[in-house]
């Protein structure tokens, strides 16, 4: 097809915001909604080649899946062995097998459905994951397995309705995100039948370009799209509902722009030479500039100062132009392009198969020839402590906790857990899994009080006012019709507590102290930024405690300060969760038994759980005032 620099430009747009955004630019809080632009931009590209194609007699399924191999392939397969290459040097064995899963999934193009899988409540962070990146070319290839085979088809047999058709399941993929985003965000966000929309737009251009526009027209359309992408780069956020409605910005600004911009101010700015390079440069760009900046963050520190983001940023773009010049310019050459479809399709099958085969390897064997200290290893199996049996002994989920996503569909269990004990004082947990978490070890260490349990993730327990419906609906259930009839003799709030939490707590205290006599708040807990197992046993591993030190969130300090000062104004009683766990500032990493006494970025073990009871035994008794 025709070549556009506006086009490669838009590329320069969709990838400088990913780019700003992963490497920690503040400004680019938004910069995510790239990767919806690459969408589209593909979208548009690949629908035109297979309908100029298809008009012309000449679509070949065969031709058109080894142009995506030359395109997609070579590239992927550097970036993959680089990638398993440096985790083997620089990660820990559990965290070196992960990447060997993760190789494999990128590798078959399922890198979207093996992170979905591995996105639950209590899992890793994504930002310690070198291959996430590629769930979207997972996406992307997922789409292509069969779109242009809906194309012949309804060309063939259907070619009168064809754009409508297309139209209708654009419209039927954007809905069913929007309707699955409050309940299913991470199975939203992932997997294809919520994100095929955004290259259906693309492709609907495609099929049915708009007719011809006037210069005035189009110059609006074009600046039009050009202030879509820039809202949604600088004014959306992560904590912003994502796709959903807020995806349809960078979508269709992406997609004015590619309607309207050629031969217009707009598209002469894309097609300058800094644009058009950068442009040229982004897939490998793409490809690059995340295992890079995961890896770096690994060695020195989660918060990147401006110095170390800019270096990345260089560092990308040096990578970008090397990979580009030296292993996709060499698979774009006539004489590739003209090669029978049957060797391509023979040799990427080889390396899917080898790819495959040393991402297996790494899962299987790990880092085994390398020497890890036994302690450090012990330590840092408590990263996957979710698998461990003390997961379901301590949080009780499916059951008690509700949310997290192995047991979401389970209902929350009155019977089992807000069952009173005549022959005992009842005291009530409730809140998210920072409430849970706690459950047990109270239990445990005040065996004369019966402790029942409310929990779901990510519910703090605050009445009144917005939040997800299982929220909303457990805070009803036992706010408000548990509680009115039944006696308790005290209530402890937990959670992961937010400033923006903090105007609710006083009325939240008042509607409880109705209820119960002894009302306790228990502050946030010290957070690290990664996960502490890991943290911990890089530190033992490397002989230095600052890696622990500087990895850990100061800003929960402060909320503990703000927290304690609100609940200072009512009848309620607080336990600070820092002054528990970092008496005198040093926070205690291990139990006496050697036990992290947290198993992610804040979350309790059960033994840290026990250790933290055992402390509070010190300062409070169930029915007494604080001790001091």
């Amino acid at each position: 097809m025709r070549y556009r620099s506006d086009i490669d430009g838009l590329r320069a747009l969709a990838i400088v915001p990913v780019l700003a955004f992963h490497a920690g630019v503040d400004l680019f809080q938004g910069g995510f909604v790239g990767v919806d632009v690459f969408f589209v931009i593909s979208g548009y590209l690949i629908t035109s080649i297979v309908m100029t194609e298809l008009a012309e007699g000449r679509f070949s399924i065969a031709e058109f899946y080894k142009r995506r191999i030359l395109r997609i392939v070579p590239a992927l397969t550097v970036v993959l062995l680089a990638t398993a290459a440096v985790a083997c040097i620089v990660m820990l064995p559990n965290e070196f097998r992960e990447t060997g899963r993760s190789v494999v999934a990128a590798s078959l193009f399922v890198s979207n459905v093996f992170f979905w899988q591995t996105s639950g409540y209590f899992d890793g962070p994504a930002d310690q994951k070198p291959l996430l990146h590629t769930w979207s070319l997972a996406i992307e290839e997922q789409f292509y397995l069969f779109f242009p085979i809906l194309l012949l088809v309804l060309h063939r047999w259907l070619r009168g309705h064809l754009a409508v058709t297309v139209a209708v399941l654009v419209a039927l993929s954007f809905l069913l995100g929007v309707l699955r985003l409050p309940a299913a965000p991470s199975t939203t966000f992932y997997l294809l039948p919520t994100r095929a929309w955004e290259l259906g737009i693309g492709a609907l251009l495609a099929i049915c370009p708009l007719p011809r526009l006037g210069q005035r027209t189009r110059e609006t359309g074009a600046v039009l799209g050009l202030l879509l992408l820039l809202y949604a780069v600088f004014g959306l956020s992560p904590a912003d509902p994502f796709p959903g409605w807020n995806a349809l910005w960078p979508c269709l600004g992406a997609a004015l722009i590619i309607a309207c911009a050629e031969a217009t101010r707009t598209g002469q700015l894309l097609g300058t030479r800094p644009f058009v390079a950068i442009g040229a440069i982004s897939y490998s760009l793409y490809l690059w500039h995340w295992p890079l900046i995961v890896f770096y963050r690994l060695l020195h520190g989660q918060e990147l100062t401006p110095v170390e983001s800019a270096g990345l940023i260089a560092a990308s773009l040096l990578l970008a132009t090397l990979s580009y010049r030296f292993v996709e310019t060499p698979f774009r050459t006539p004489a590739l392009r003209r090669t029978r479809s049957g060797p391509v399709l023979a040799s990427c099958a080889a390396v899917i198969a080898a790819s495959v085969a040393l991402g297996a390897s790494v899962d299987r064997f790990g880092a085994s020839w390398r020497q890890y200290p036994a302690e450090v290893v012990r330590i840092a199996h408590y990263a996957d402590y979710h698998a461990l049996p003390d997961y379901r002994y301590q949080f009780r989920p499916g059951q008690c906790l509700i949310g997290a996503q192995l047991d979401a569909d389970l209902p929350f269990r009155p019977e089992q857990c807000l069952e009173p004990d005549p022959a005992r004082p009842d005291y009530l947990v409730v809140g998210d899994s920072h409430a849970a978490h706690l459950w047990r070890g109270l239990s445990l260490t005040f065996p004369d009080i019966h402790f029942l349990q409310a929990t779901a993730t990510g519910c703090r327990p605050l009445h009144g006012g917005p939040g997800e419906a299982r929220c909303t609906e457990l805070i009803r259930q036992v706010f408000d019709d548990f509680l009115p009839k039944t006696r308790l003799d005290g209530i402890i709030l937990a959670g992961r507590w937010r400033s923006a939490d903090l105007p609710r707590i006083e009325a939240t205290i008042a509607h409880l102290a109705r209820f119960a006599p002894d009302i306790v708040v228990l502050g946030p807990a010290p957070e690290y930024e990664g996960e502490f197992p890991l943290l911990l046993a890089q530190s033992v591993h490397h002989g230095d405690p600052d890696i622990v030190t500087h990895a850990q969130d100061t800003s929960r300090r402060d909320l503990d300060t703000a927290l304690a000062r609100v609940v200072a104004a009512t009848p309620a009683r607080y336990i600070s969760m820092h002054d528990i766990l970092c008496p005198g500032g040093q926070c205690t990493r291990m139990t006496d038994d050697g036990t992290p006494v947290q198993f992610d970025y804040g979350h309790l073990t059960l033994q840290g759980a026990k250790l933290v009871a055992q402390r509070i035994s010190a300062v409070w008794r169930p029915g007494s005032p604080l001790l001091n």
